[in-house]
């Protein structure tokens, strides 16, 4: 049967049918009772903003999930992501190696901001009466601003 094989059109839209209902019947189930939970809670002091934020994390989860084992489970979609997993992992070399050469410099480290142009060496005060270094690196129309407290 063509409809239960994921390697045809028809098996991948059958599955991925499949997998975005469960995934919404998960979601709605957490919810159910999660708010259950808060309503048998007499008494007890339950923090609203973290059982909402624990509940959208685990609908989201439940999500995530089911695309994950979707994905693994299409052949064309398991090569896309060994493949989209390479390339990231390019790209966290890439980015990662100069990185790890600026932050492990302590002088570098410092707080810095990017600031609109001030006279080289000019010494400003700001709202909370800190004093700042402003010098002129790279590009002239970046200014780095160097905390001196």
């Amino acid at each position: 049967m063509q409809v239960f094989d994921p390697a045809t059109a028809m098996g991948v839209a059958f599955y991925g049918l499949l997998f975005l209902s469960l995934a919404i019947v998960i979601a709605r189930l957490i919810r159910r009772i999660v708010v259950r939970l808060e309503r048998s809670a007499d008494g007890v002091h339950v923090d609203r903003t973290a059982t909402l934020f624990l509940m959208q994390l685990a609908q989201a989860a439940a999500y995530v999930s089911a695309g994950i084992l979707y994905a693994h489970l299409v052949p064309v979609l398991r090569a896309l992501g060994t493949a989209m997993l390479a390339g990231a992992s390019v790209a966290s070399i890439v980015l990662g190696l100069p990185a790890q050469n600026t932050l492990g410099n302590p002088h570098r480290r410092r707080r810095a901001a990017v600031v609109p142009a001030v006279p080289r060496g000019r010494q400003i005060a700001d709202d909370i009466a800190r004093r700042h270094r402003y010098r002129r690196r790279g590009s002239p129309h970046a200014w780095l601003c160097i905390s001196d407290g």
